[in-house]
């Protein structure tokens, strides 16, 4: 019966796997928005030209230069340095 099938999907292991596929998908998207966001204020500050890529991606939040390069490419299409030669 409906109830049942109710209950299992609630209280059973398919709903403990949607769960965690649910809250990693939530993980990504947000993760994903924020480093949009992050990228957008790097491009604000490396179009000032008044600070090299390290200062701008310790300001926007990363800790490391190929993380900032990844996500900056991803986001861009082009490198921070090409972004700021290109400036």
């Amino acid at each position: 019966d409906i109830e049942r099938q109710i209950e299992h999907y609630v209280t059973g292991r398919y709903s403990a796997k949607y769960r965690h596929a649910r809250a990693s998908l939530l993980s990504a998207v947000w993760q994903g928005a924020f480093n949009k966001y992050r990228i957008q204020e790097a491009q604000k500050i490396l179009r000032t030209g008044s600070y090299n890529i390290k200062e701008v991606y310790y300001q926007v939040g990363f800790n490391s230069r190929s993380a900032f390069n990844t996500a900056f490419k991803k986001n861009v299409g082009k490198t921070p340095t090409e972004f700021k030669k290109s400036e």
